[in-house]
């Protein structure tokens, strides 16, 4: 840079011929202008370095902001992806949920006639078996009240010897003897 000793030189020259004038303004100029000079070449590396190491947080955070930045995009562009995904999972279990209907209501129908099926053989096993038993019951009712008429008859026919009574028990008495 300049001299100083060179430039208050050249100053004074320019003073002493009136060249410049020295009036209030001016020397507040120089002193300003002596004092920013000053100041820069005495602080300008402390300014620099504060400058230097300014600028390199704000680097730092800007590479940090940037890589929030970053990962939140791709955090937000995974969840963009799982989210389509879970659209089509979605979809694909409304599939096999269609597909379990239908063969549940299938197997239904053949597991209600199935069971149908049991359910009324086992009733008419049951009922079939009253029927027998209701007609072995009405054979030997219906014996009892053939045996009881029978004795009937022959009381009649034996004990108060009615003809009409004697007729019936000789007739059935030759159709015995005709069947054997």
């Amino acid at each position: 840079m300049l001299n100083f000793g060179v430039l208050c030189l050249t100053s004074l020259f320019l003073i002493s011929q009136n060249i410049l004038l020295l009036n209030e303004e001016t020397l507040i100029l120089i002193c300003f202008v002596a004092f920013c000079w000053l100041s820069f070449s005495r602080i300008s590396e402390l300014v620099n370095t504060s400058f230097i190491d300014r600028s390199k947080k704000i680097e730092q955070s800007f590479i940090d902001s940037l890589s929030q930045v970053e990962k939140t995009l791709n955090i937000n562009s995974d969840l963009q992806q799982k989210f389509k995904k879970l659209v089509l999972d979605f979809q694909i279990l409304k599939d096999h949920f269609i597909i379990l209907n239908k063969a549940i209501s299938n197997k239904l129908v053949n597991y209600l006639v199935q069971n149908s099926q049991t359910t009324y053989l086992s009733k008419l096993v049951f009922t079939q078996r009253l029927e027998q038993q209701t007609t072995k019951l009405l054979a030997l009712l219906l014996s009892k009240k053939l045996y009881r008429i029978a004795l009937l008859r022959q009381f009649y026919a034996q004990k108060l010897k009615l003809s009409s009574f004697l007729c019936f028990y000789k007739i059935s008495l030759r159709e015995y003897l005709e069947i054997i």
